[in-house]
C-alpha cells in the first residue's frame, strides 16, 4: 500500500484486524511499486461483488464502514516486486 492510502485507510480498517501483522499493512512510496493500478468502475464492481461474497468475512466490517468507505479502500492495486536471490 502507499503511504497516503495508509493513512487514509488504514485506521478504518484496523479495529476489524484485517492486516496480517500488527499495525498496519507493508507501505511502499508509489514510485517504488512496481504496479499501482487504480480500478475502472467496471472492475472495481466485479472486485466488490467478490469481496462482498464472503459475508462472513466482510459483511461486519462492510456495515460498520459503509459501502461508500469501502468502495475508495478497494479501488486500487499495489504490488511490489518480490525480493530477487
Amino acid at each position: 500500500m502507499t503511504p497516503e492510502w495508509n493513512e487514509q485507510i488504514a485506521p478504518r480498517f484496523a479495529p476489524f484486524n484485517v492486516f496480517m501483522e500488527p499495525g498496519t499493512p507493508p507501505v511502499t512510496p508509489r514510485e517504488d511499486l512496481a504496479i499501482c493500478f487504480d480500478l475502472s468502475p467496471r472492475l472495481l464492481e466485479l472486485k466488490l461483488k467478490a469481496i462482498e461474497a464472503h459475508t462472513s468475512q466482510v459483511e461486519g466490517m462492510l456495515n460498520a464502514l459503509g459501502q461508500d468507505f469501502f468502495r475508495v479502500g478497494h479501488r486500487s492495486e499495489f504490488f511490489k516486486l518480490a525480493a530477487t536471490k
